[in-house]
Order: C-alpha cells, then structure tokens, then sequence
C-alpha cells in the first residue's frame, strides 16, 4: 500500500500551478504610508494534515457547507501573491508545527503529502509541532529533506550536545529591500513531555527564554531590524485574563522562568519581538492581540485547515518597527475556506482526492450506531468514558485507564464508522495492560487529581475524592465495579495506552512498574474501540461517571 501511496504523492504533487478564478485585481490595495514596505503574510498552525475538501458542520449540521482545503487556499494564496508583485511588495507563508498528525492524508502518509503541498505553494518557513515527532524524529528527518523551506527552530538540539538539531536552523533571514526580517522559530519545550522517549531520543529541547534571548541577539548582530517569531504554542482563550494574570504573577515573584505553558507567558518575558506567529491550541484570534508593554502583536489561527490567515504588516524602512497592520476584510485575519465563496482549483483537488481515495479506502465502513450524543472533554466526559470502557473489555481486567487529551473527536447520533473511530483516536496508540497492587494503584490515580482538574478517565471502578484535601490524601475510597475489594496488598489488571505507559501526559508513576508485570496486547487502541462500538450497537445510554466529588 505504501508504494502506490507514495506513488501518488510523487505524481500527482509534480505539476505547475493552472490559471486561477481569483485574480490579484478583485483584492484591495491599501495606499502604503511613506517610509514604509507592505509584507503581507499568509499563515496557519495546527492543519493536522487537514488540506482536503471537508464539510463545516459546525457551520450548519443539518446542510454544512463545504470547505474547499487547499484547492481553496491555493487560489486565495496565488491572489495575494500576484498583488504583490502587481504592487512591488512582499509576500511571505508561514507555518506554526502540527502540519500532518490528524487527517488519513498526513497520518498514512506520515507527512510527506503535507510537505508536498507546502512546497507547490511556496511555504517560506515553519517551525516544528509537538504532533510532528509522533513517527519519531527518523520520519521528521525525513520530511525535513523533502521539504524545499526551511524547519526553524532555535531552541532544537541534537541530543548530548549543544549543536543544532541536523537539517533544521534557528533562524533565518529575509532580505526586503532594504530592511533585513529576523525571524527566529521555536517548538514547545515541554515537547519532551508529550511524546514516546524513543520519538525524541535524538532531541534535546532548550529551555525556550533561553533559546529565544540567545537567538533575538544573533539576528540583531546579522542585522534585522525586525524581529518575528513562529512560536509552537498559544495564545490562550481568555488572552486579558491570562495576562492579568501574568502581571500578578511578576509583582508577587511567582512568574515562571522555565516550561512556558503558553505563548504570552514568553512575550511577557522577552523584550524586542515584533511579530509572532502561534498555534498549538486551535483558538483563533481574528484581531490578534497586542501584549500591552511589549507591544508585540501576537497572530494565530485554528486549526485543521478549515482556515487560511492573512495580514498585511507594514514596516518602517528604516527602524523596521510595524507601523499599522491591515485585515482582508473588516473583522478577521481569519479566512474560512468556503468553497462557495472562493472556488477552487479542480485540478488540484483531483490530485489531492486521488491521494485521499487511497488512503481512506474502508474509513466509511459502517461498524454500529449511536443514538445517543458523546461529547469529549474532561476525564467523566462519555466520550472519554466509553473509550476507557472499551480498553478494559477488550483486555478484560479490572480497571481501564485513558487520559482525556488522548480523546479527539465526539461521535454524535447516527450511524457510526471506521472514520469516527481515526478521529477519535488518530495517533495510533497501543493497548496494554499491567498488574500493580492496591497501594500503587491509589498513588497511581491521587497522581492525577488536582484542585482544578481530573486528568485521566477510569473505567471499572468508582472513586471517591476530594479535591480540597491535602494532595496524596485527596482519595477516599474505590470500589470496583467487578465486586472485588480494594487493599492495599491487592493484586490489580489494569489496561491502558503505550503513550501512558512511557510516563506521558504526567502519568510518570507508571513508569515504575517492572516489564516482568507489563503484557503488550499486541493491538491498537482503535481496534478495542471498534470491537466495543459493534458488540454494544446501538449506543443507547452512557457509561457511568467514575470520579465522585464527595464535597
């Protein structure tokens, strides 16, 4: 399969860009104040292999309208370029990581179809995702050498050493006229906490403040002007409060200097950013935001391609400060991608389609029914639930337990396919089970129970706790759905993910358990979920909450 897969890829991504529908003089060009150059940039994060048509759902789930993928977004790239040109001004495409783990055509492909689009547009430069390293860094080499822009990211390094990771660079520099652009890339440190250790085993992420101080000053020595950042992590929803926040944070001393949980903690942090482009958490910001004392404006987009950004940024010529910065239309940076309204290149989408046939054949394969909404989110939500509840059938032990994160779609009522399961679970995670006794068990799960959140669902057993209580005493009591009795001295089945198993998502206590107690099932995670989804079809009533707030 992977022969004719890459077949495809290197036939059907090898051909010129056709005329397009969308012409340069349908787009508005703005009078260019004096002393100033117009950069417009186009940009996304996140895409999570998203470049095919898709229906928006969300938009209307009765008759979604059909976003037009990168069919779409070429056209409305190729416009903006073409004014460009028409204008003597610059444009510029840029990526935040995350590009291909997520949809059939980037997770089958393990990337190469998302490189490849990014090369027939012309991507400037992107920085690595956390979601880019779940092949391991073997397959990122790999796309790395596919790809004909550069992987930016200064705060990358080749493990044991203090070399640059091989293939990727810090930064890079653009020449416009006159004005020299710095632009400096960054992944998520905390990287190291949300992969497999054998998919980072030749990385080492710096600390991200340090990496950035060290960058900012080598591009200012090369001489930029301006400084921008394409930076792996977000901007958070509730931007004003979280930077209230970060204030508080600074006057009482408390601000962190180390594993940045987003991206305004580090603009808090760092003088002399300009611009920075952000990602990781699929939140758009249609306006941006501006940090109130650095003054950086901060740009980011949602996820899964259903999006194209774009800015206009104007520079003055001589101090490359942004002078204003304009929208393509009066609310948004953000472009939904509705086919309706932009069009799309049907020679591009054929190819694109051709790839996509390939590689979903039997993904609409009915395999049962819902009749009942279950709805991801935290470690009760049903969706989560029934996941955990199908690890433990599937593995018959006494307990099962998932993380919530690792849960990524809702199914909704209707008939259920091989396609739902690939979203609810795209990563590819494996089934495995291991026996601990009651006393570890407990620390296991008090692990995970903060003042504010649940982070693990748990199928099998229900748990008493309270969140208000000192943490290792938080859990009051746990029985087991099977009648057995909890102690201490207790032997205990538990079936769980390979992704937990390696200590991820701060599951680090299991880890402690000897490979003598640990039985890899020797299948994936989706496959439990098919074979739980078929044999309890159809879906008519949730699976029970297993956390009790006792207060």
């Amino acid at each position: 399969m992977n022969k004719i897969i890459f077949t495809l890829l290197f036939i059907n991504f090898i051909f010129l860009i056709p005329s397009w529908a969308i012409h340069s003089d349908q787009l508005v060009s703005k009078p260019i104040p004096e002393n100033t150059i117009r950069v417009t940039v186009i940009f996304t994060n996140d895409v999570h292999g998203g470049i095919m048509r898709s229906e928006a759902e969300f938009l209307n789930p009765e008759f979604p309208p059909i976003l037009g993928g990168a069919a779409s977004a070429v056209k409305i790239i190729q416009a903006f370029r073409e004014r460009a040109k028409r204008d003597g001004q610059y444009l510029l495409i840029t990526d935040a990581g995350d590009i291909y783990q997520g949809a059939p055509i980037g997770t089958v492909t393990k990337g190469q179809a998302i490189v490849d689009y990014y090369n027939l547009i012309g991507l400037d430069w992107v920085t690595v995702g956390n979601h880019d390293l779940d092949h391991g860094y073997w397959n990122l080499d790999s796309m790395i050498q596919r790809s004909k822009f550069p992987w930016v990211a200064c705060n990358l390094k080749l493990k044991n050493t203090n070399q640059q990771y091989p293939n990727t660079v810090p930064w890079i520099i653009r020449q416009l006229g006159d004005l020299k652009i710095g632009i400096i890339g960054l992944a998520t440190a905390s990287t190291k906490n949300m992969s497999f250790p054998k998919n980072i085993a030749n990385i080492e992420f710096e600390d991200e403040i340090t990496a950035i101080h060290r960058a900012i000053q080598e591009v200012r020595q090369q001489g930029a002007k301006s400084i921008w950042v394409t930076y792996h992590h977000g901007i958070m929803f509730n931007e004003e409060e979280t930077f209230l926040e970060l204030v508080k944070q600074e006057q009482t001393g408390n601000l962190k200097k180390s594993y940045i949980s987003n991206a305004q903690e580090l603009v808090h942090q760092v003088d002399g950013i300009d611009l920075m482009f952000c990602g990781h958490i699929h939140i758009g910001k249609p306006k941006g935001w501006v940090h109130p004392s650095k003054h950086t404006l901060m740009i980011q987009n949602y996820g899964h391609g259903g999006n194209i950004g774009v800015v206009d940024i104007y520079l003055d010529k001589f101090t490359g400060k942004i002078v204003k910065y304009d929208m393509p239309t009066e609310n948004s940076m953000l472009l939904l991608l509705q086919e309706e309204q932009w069009g799309r290149d049907k020679e591009i989408d054929q190819k694109i389609q051709a790839i996509v046939d390939t590689v979903e054949k039997g993904l609409d394969d009915v395999i049962g029914e819902s009749q009942i909404e279950l709805i991801r989110g935290d470690a009760n939500a049903p969706m989560v639930m029934l996941v955990a509840t199908a690890l433990k059938e599937y593995a018959k032990t006494d307990l099962a337990i998932q993380n919530a994160g690792g849960v990524r779609d809702n199914i909704t009522p209707g008939l259920i396919t091989k396609r739902h399961i690939f979203h609810i679970e795209p990563f590819g995670n494996e089934l495995v089970t291991v026996t601990v006794n009651g006393k570890f068990l407990k620390e296991l799960l008090e692990s995970r129970v903060s003042k504010t959140r649940l982070g693990i669902g748990v199928s099998g057993v229900t748990i008493l706790y309270n969140a208000e209580a000192p943490l290792g005493n938080r859990i009051q009591e746990i029985t087991f759905d099977n009648g057995k009795k909890f102690h201490n001295d207790s032997l205990y089945t538990i079936a769980t993910t390979d992704y937990l198993l390696m200590g991820n998502s701060g599951m680090s206590k299991f880890t402690e358990i000897p490979h003598s107690q640990v039985n890899w099932m020797g299948v994936r995670v989706s496959e439990a979920i098919v074979e739980y989804i078929q044999k309890n079809s159809p879906i008519t009533k949730q699976t029970k909450r297993s956390w009790i707030s006792v207060k």
